[in-house]
């Protein structure tokens, strides 16, 4: 496994542009705010250089 450390503030900010609008409408109840449902869809969908998952 790979012990990857983020500045949640810094990703945050950095991938916000591409998933607002989804977060608005996928996560409008919590709020687009919501860091794990805001980060999950633009590292599935771009950012390549973010995917670490595999």
């Amino acid at each position: 496994m790979m012990d990857v450390k983020i500045n949640p503030s810094i990703v945050f900010i950095d991938v916000l542009p591409d998933c607002c609008e989804i977060c608005l409408t996928s996560n409008e109840e919590t709020g687009h705010n919501e860091k794990p449902n805001a980060l999950r869809i633009p590292w599935a969908h771009s950012k390549p250089q973010v995917s670490f998952q595999r």
